[in-house]
């Protein structure tokens, strides 16, 4: 109830003062294809890896896995 009340007070002060809102990082506007994609999807999951040590038994079963989608995505966008 009370998140509901702040909400409804930051919106009255944005109409009083007609300021526009920022829409925040849009993730899908930020190109990263070919080998820069690669790089960063590795640093990553690097970064999960070492920050979140339980996940990486899913790493090494999810592995393969992703491999395998990722080459019959790359075989099927090629034709």
């Amino acid at each position: 109830m009370a998140a509901a009340k702040v909400y409804a007070h930051v919106q009255r002060w944005i109409m009083r003062h007609d300021t526009p809102m920022h829409p925040g990082i849009n993730f899908s506007k930020i190109p990263v294809n070919g080998w820069a994609g690669l790089l960063f999807t590795i640093g990553v999951m690097a970064l999960f890896l070492i920050a979140l040590p339980e996940v990486r038994w899913f790493f090494v079963r999810a592995l393969p896995a992703g491999v395998l989608v990722g080459a019959v995505l790359a075989f099927l966008h090629r034709r």
